[in-house]
């Protein structure tokens, strides 16, 4: 599209479009790239019972205690969202051992309600 519109302009055939229209664009896909950005992918209990989790440019290490829930969203399917005590983080629950890693997680701490994963 922004191609077509670039040739339009340059054989002087329309003008150019208002440069408007180009934020809500660029606002969408900045807000997309830094939710991606901050989505852990790896997932992991160290050895000293802690959770981590990590992201391209985030570590988070939780104790377990401090983990209420992990529940997946109504109309989100493949999404998780896990509950703590300073906020929440959203993640894909497509990792190998995800179930593993919930079964473990809720083994050391009773008390986390899982829903829908």
């Amino acid at each position: 599209m922004f191609v077509l519109i670039a040739n339009d302009v340059r054989r002087g055939v329309a003008e150019p479009p208002p440069m408007w229209l180009f934020v809500p664009p660029i606002v969408f896909w900045g807000w997309f790239w830094y939710l991606m950005i901050r989505t852990p992918f790896e997932l992991k209990i160290r050895q000293d019972q802690s959770v981590e989790f990590r992201s391209l440019f985030k570590r988070i290490v939780l104790a377990p205690q401090l983990i209420k829930s992990i529940k997946a969203p109504a109309l989100v399917v493949g999404w998780v969202c896990v509950r703590h005590d300073s906020g929440k983080i959203s993640m894909v629950n497509h990792f190998d051992g995800f179930y593993d890693f919930i079964w473990t997680l809720k083994s050391i701490n009773p008390a986390i309600k899982v829903k829908g994963c």
